[in-house]
């Protein structure tokens, strides 16, 4: 899984077999470890029956998504690329959140372990641009 933050806005993209594992075990979650005593970023994404619309939370060092169950039947298989929310912050902020397929580079990129993303829906015939 694949975090950006970006300003008021959170960036999530994920794996086949992260939105597979969603979808069936209802949580992926990562770890970025800055190696001073327990200073880790902790992230996850998390499918919760109980929501309507997604959630995001910030506490002792972790970012906790939760995504309503229902939106995520079907995920792994179909055509839509992920979710857009926009949570309130009061006083007119907001926290954009986007959680989303990650998909193969149409350029090569040296260094970069891309075998798990989603075929580029811009890619046809197995030539990129074709």
């Amino acid at each position: 899984m694949k975090l950006r933050i970006f300003g008021n806005s959170i960036r999530l993209r994920l794996s086949q077999s992260e939105v597979r594992r969603l979808e069936t075990e209802g949580l992926v979650s990562e770890k970025t470890e800055f190696g001073f005593d327990s200073n880790d970023l902790d992230y996850s994404v998390r499918a919760n029956q109980e929501l309507d619309s997604p959630q995001a939370t910030f506490q002792d060092h972790r970012i906790r998504v939760e995504l309503p169950t229902n939106w995520l039947s079907g995920w792994e298989r179909d055509d839509r690329v992920g979710f857009n929310a926009e949570l309130p912050l009061g006083n007119g902020r907001v926290l954009k959140l986007i959680v989303e397929k990650d998909f193969k580079c149409l350029t090569v990129r040296p260094g970069e372990d891309e075998s798990d993303n989603f075929p580029n829906p811009l890619e046809k015939h197995g030539e990129p641009g074709a």
